[in-house]
């Protein structure tokens, strides 16, 4: 999504992590011309996220991303690995 920085209200994270069977709602801050969100896996430890964007524009519209050909929202799924296993297995097929 690419909207004029002026036009923005509030950028929102929904997250989960293990299949919780809710999402967190995370208000997300503007910092060096990106909106961003630190993931620190000690605090939060988890074999899997799954997450979602929506962005609220001034004037009351609402978007979400990603969404799928048909418009219906999806969520991304993605699997956690250990940095140090990943790393090892890596490069022992290299």
């Amino acid at each position: 999504m690419d909207y004029p920085a002026d036009s923005i209200q509030a950028v929102l994270l929904f997250i989960r992590f293990n299949d919780s069977p809710a999402y967190r709602e995370i208000p997300m801050q503007f910092d060096r011309e990106r909106y961003r969100y630190r993931f620190v896996p000690n605090t939060t430890p988890a074999d899997s996220i799954e997450y979602y964007f929506l962005v609220t524009l001034k004037g009351a519209s609402i978007h979400a991303a990603p969404l799928d050909e048909a418009g219906n929202l999806v969520p991304v799924k993605r699997i956690l690995i250990d940095p140090q296993t990943y790393y090892r297995n890596r490069n022992l097929f290299r």
